[in-house]
C-alpha cells in the first residue's frame, strides 16, 4: 500500500512497511453498533409491514422480506469490499461512478426527469447512493495525492477538477433526479474532505458561500421546493394539503409519549403518515418506542460516528483518513436531515435514515461504507494523530513495528 501523507519518499517507504507490520483485527464495535441499528430497522419493518403492505396492495410481509433481502446483499457486499486491498479502491470508485451515471441515464430514459429509482425484482435502486460511496473513495485518493505533491491549494490541479465533479453531480442529482437532499449530502462530503486536508480557510469560505447560493437558487427557482420551505416555516397553515406530511410526522412523534405505544401498536402506519417505511421511519420509531427509544437511536448513530472519528484520528495515511471522514459526514448529515425533518426542525427532504429505513440501495451502500471503514480500522495505530508523527519523522515507525502485528485496535498500554 502506498503512503500518501507526505512528500518524503523514504518516509513513505518506511510507512509502507509500517502498515504491513501493523495490520491487526478490525474495530468490531463498528459491527456491533451498525448491527443494532439494522436489527432495530428489521424489527420496526416487521411490525409495520402488514399495515404498509395493506395500503400499497402488497402481501403482508412484502416490506420486511425485501428489507431482509437488502440486508443480506449488504452483508455480502461489505465482506467483498472488506477483502479488497485499499490500494484498489481508487479503481473501484471509477467503476461505481460510471455505473451510477449509466443507471441514471437508464432511469431518465424509462421514466423521464424527476425519477430517482430503478426497481428490479421488487428492490428499489437509487444511483445517488452509489455516487456517495464513489465520491468518498475518489476524494480520498485524489486529495491525498494533491497533498503529497503540495498542490492542495492549486486551483488548476485541485479545485478545478472538484468543481467539474460537483457540476456533473449537480446536473444528475439536482436537475435530472430532482433530489436536493442527496446533493446536500454529497456537497457536505466534499466540503468535509477539503476541510480535513487543510484547504485554505478563505477559499474554503468562498466554496461554502457558493454552495449556499446554489442551494438557494435551486430552492427559489423550483415551485415545489419553495412550497416545502413555506410549509416548513408554517406547517400548521394547511395540514390537509401541502403541510400534510409535516403535520402527520409531528403527530406521529408526539403520540409516542415517553415510552411509546409498543412494537405491535401503530395508528399512523395505516395510511396516515406518508413514506412510512422510508423517509418517515424515525417518526414511526418515536410512535412505537417513545421519547426514550427515539433518543436511543440518535445515541447509537452518534456512537457510531464517534467510533469512526476515533479510527480517522489513528489512521496512518491521508487517503484512509479522508475516506473515514467522508463516511462520517455521509452518515451524520443524512441522519441529521432525516431526523430534523421528522421533528419539524428542517424542511422535508425525502432522504432515508441510515441502517434503519426501508430501501434497497440505501441499506446496501451504507453497509458497504461500513465494510470500507472496517478494512481501514485494520491499519490504525494505538495512539491518536500518529499520521503527523510519521510525517515529522519522529521514529514512531520502528517503535510501532516492534509492538507486533495482531494487537487489538484499542489495546491498553500494558499490552503494547
Amino acid at each position: 500500500m502506498r503512503y500518501v501523507g507526505g512528500g518524503n519518499s523514504s518516509i513513505a517507504s518506511n510507512s509502507d512497511k509500517l502498515l504491513e507490520a501493523r495490520k491487526h483485527r478490525p474495530d468490531y464495535m463498528l459491527l456491533v453498533l451498525s448491527g443494532i441499528l439494522v436489527a432495530l430497522g428489521l424489527i420496526v419493518m416487521y411490525a409495520i409491514s402488514p399495515a404498509v403492505s395493506a395500503v400499497s396492495g402488497e402481501s403482508n410481509n412484502y416490506y420486511f422480506t425485501h428489507h431482509l433481502l437488502s440486508f443480506a446483499i449488504g452483508i455480502i457486499g461489505a465482506v467483498i469490499i472488506y477483502k479488497i486491498k485499499i490500494s484498489n479502491w481508487k479503481a473501484l470508485s471509477y467503476i461505481l461512478a460510471v455505473i451510477a451515471v449509466i443507471l441514471s441515464v437508464i432511469i431518465v430514459a424509462i421514466n423521464g426527469v424527476a425519477f430517482r429509482w430503478l426497481k428490479v425484482s421488487g428492490l428499489s435502486f437509487q444511483p445517488s447512493e452509489m455516487m456517495k460511496l464513489a465520491l468518498i473513495l475518489w476524494l480520498g485518493f485524489f486529495l491525498a495525492k494533491q497533498k503529497q505533491k503540495s498542490k492542495i491549494t492549486s486551483f488548476k490541479d485541485t479545485l478545478r477538477p472538484i468543481l467539474v465533479i460537483l457540476g456533473v453531480l449537480s446536473l444528475i442529482v439536482v436537475l435530472i433526479q430532482r433530489d436536493l437532499g442527496s446533493m446536500v449530502v454529497l456537497a457536505s462530503i466534499l466540503v468535509a474532505s477539503l476541510f480535513i486536508v487543510g484547504y485554505p480557510m478563505k477559499s474554503f469560505a468562498l466554496i461554502l458561500a457558493g454552495l449556499v447560493f446554489s442551494a438557494s437558487v435551486a430552492i427559489v427557482s423550483t415551485p415545489y421546493r419553495r412550497q416545502r420551505l413555506e410549509t416548513f416555516l408554517n406547517p400548521e397553515r394547511d395540514c390537509l394539503n401541502e403541510g400534510y406530511h409535516a403535520c402527520q410526522a409531528l403527530i406521529t412523534v408526539g403520540s409516542g409519549g415517553i415510552f411509546g405505544l409498543g412494537v405491535g401498536n401503530s395508528v399512523q402506519a395505516y395510511g396516515y403518515l406518508p413514506e412510512t417505511a422510508t423517509d418517515s421511519i424515525y417518526a414511526i420509531i418515536a410512535e412505537k418506542f417513545g421519547f426514550i427509544g427515539s433518543v436511543l437511536v440518535i445515541c447509537l448513530i452518534g456512537a457510531l460516528i464517534f467510533r469512526l472519528e476515533k479510527i480517522a484520528s489513528r489512521t496512518m495515511n491521508w487517503h484512509s483518513r479522508i475516506i473515514i471522514v467522508g463516511i462520517m459526514t455521509w452518515l451524520g448529515v443524512q441522519s441529521l436531515i432525516n431526523v430534523g425533518a421528522m421533528l419539524g426542525l428542517l424542511p422535508l427532504k425525502g432522504i432515508t435514515l441510515p441502517f434503519v429505513s426501508y430501501g434497497g440501495s440505501s441499506l446496501i451502500f451504507v453497509m458497504l461504507g461500513i465494510g470500507v471503514a472496517l478494512r481501514i480500522s485494520c491499519y490504525t495505530s494505538q495512539r491518536r494523530h500518529d499520521l503527523e508523527n510519521i510525517e515529522e519523522g519522529s521514529g514512531y515507525e520502528s517503535a510501532t513495528i516492534r509492538r507486533g502485528n495482531r494487537r487489538a485496535y484499542n489495546a491498553p498500554l500494558s499490552n503494547r
